[in-house]
């Protein structure tokens, strides 16, 4: 069996309707060097069958079932079943564009010639939306290779950023992640995933190429609608607790833009824990943000400018999408 270069991981959840666009497009691109890891985590529909369908007549794709453990542990069970040197990740409802896979294999072939392999491969990827689709090529940093003091301040100040935080536009180094072995967290877990992982790194590749399709449209196993109330609002405190001492440990020399990043997501709770009208647990963050605010002394009214922007925004974004 010739030596598996890329595995391309798939947790599968109620895919029925799209597991078999998202298997068909990777598999004719799948050569010998590319497997296939499809994970089904406890789905009631009949997208195994699907998946199973595949594997009898494709040696590059293998599939396995678990009860469902939701996918946090599902990406982790994948990477261990990982044969490759390299992983990417694919959503069961997405799809890469067609010849996503044969240009990060050639990018990992050409970079092992000249001896300067990077740790990670980002890519540009596509929105498709109902109300219109998006292409995203890069963020600030155009194509190269960029070394840790050159990336850390644009991935420190858009942590959350789908560019920086999403797992399926990224070819990763598989040791890495085992050495020692990275934990996925339950919530944010592909923005603290990445945090851990770029903080490993010596260096990144970023290309402008457009590899994938992330279709924002529906409710899978990585993304569903969720309603909002105290319990919520407490996990998504401790996350961004979390997420502070990762990024601090990560960056320690961006620690200025840390904070920024930080007191507006739990301004952000503040609004949340208001409108479910939870005054003990509002106190209880309000006391974290007057914490951060020690930090960013007069900055602080700079951020509250950035957040009415961002908020202005967003409700523009929704009438436009309506």
């Amino acid at each position: 069996m010739d030596e598996i270069i890329i595995s391309i991981l798939v947790p599968m959840y109620n895919a029925e309707t799209t597991i078999e666009e998202c298997l068909t497009k990777l598999l004719k691109q799948c050569g010998n060097t590319t497997e296939v890891v499809v994970l089904n985590d406890g789905s009631i529909d009949g997208c195994e069958k699907k998946a199973r369908e595949f594997e009898k007549t494709n040696s590059r794709i293998r599939v396995y079932s678990q009860k469902n453990h939701g996918v946090a542990y599902t990406r982790q069970k994948l990477i261990d079943l990982a044969r490759g040197e390299y992983i990417m990740f694919c959503d069961a409802d997405d799809y890469f564009e067609d010849s996503a896979i044969d240009q990060v294999y050639g990018d990992i072939i050409r970079y092992r010639k000249e001896n300067a392999s990077p740790d990670v491969y980002i890519y540009g990827y596509n929105l498709v939306r109902s109300f219109g689709n998006k292409r995203i090529e890069h963020r600030r940093l155009t194509s190269g290779i960029y070394n840790k003091k050159e990336y850390s301040r644009e991935h420190s100040s858009s942590m959350e950023d789908l560019y920086w935080s999403a797992l399926w536009n990224k070819c990763y180094k598989k040791e890495i992640c085992l050495n020692p072995r990275i934990e996925f967290e339950t919530m944010m877990e592909d923005v603290m995933f990445n945090i851990d992982f770029f903080s490993r790194c010596k260096n990144v590749y970023i290309s402008s190429c457009v590899i994938y399709n992330y279709i924002q449209i529906g409710e899978s196993l990585t993304r569903g609608k969720k309603r909002d109330n105290t319990e919520s609002i407490k996990r998504a405190e401790e996350a961004y607790g979390k997420l502070y001492k990762k990024a601090l440990n990560a960056y320690p020399e961006e620690k200025k833009i840390i904070v920024e990043h930080i007191y507006m997501l739990y301004s952000s709770l503040l609004d949340r824990a208001k409108k479910i009208n939870d005054a003990c647990l509002y106190m209880q963050i309000e006391n974290q943000c007057k914490e951060l605010r020690k930090e960013l002394k007069l900055r602080v009214l700079k951020i509250q400018i950035k957040r009415l922007q961002i908020r202005g925004k967003t409700v523009l974004k929704k009438i436009i999408g309506r």
